[in-house]
């Protein structure tokens, strides 16, 4: 199976006149067995949203276990309305842009001020 690792914390944010009531930090780390619908390594990169804000780190060529150890830390304003991180593990090396892995996060669950390390299957 897949596996993906990253760290996430939240924390307070007291502009509330912009309505952003915190501020999510992640860093993405790795995933693990990755492999294109050829079976060959692909070269990934991830995509991380939350609510309109959206980053993605540099893609590692042709690897089917990608480290991201540079570019990979990430801050996202967080409203009221937003309820959850949402990732993709995405494949670059196709003509067409392939989805490898999904990962969603209840925002709820990141403990604030604390990293939260997650590793999904």
């Amino acid at each position: 199976g897949k596996k993906a690792q990253v760290h996430a914390r939240m924390g307070a944010n007291l502009d509330s006149g912009m309505r952003v009531v915190g501020r999510l930090q992640l860093r993405i780390l790795a995933a693990f067995r990755l492999r294109d619908l050829s079976g060959a390594p692909p070269s990934a990169f991830v995509k991380a949203k939350v609510g309109q804000t959206e980053h993605r780190t540099l893609t590692v060529e042709s690897s089917q276990d990608p480290i991201w150890s540079t570019s990979n830390l990430f801050t996202f304003p967080v409203t009221a309305m937003d309820g959850e991180l949402e990732m993709e593990v995405v494949n670059s090396s196709v003509n067409s842009t392939e989805v490898l892995g999904t990962l969603s996060l209840a925002l709820w669950n990141v403990p604030s001020g604390q990293w939260l390390q997650r590793r999904e299957k």
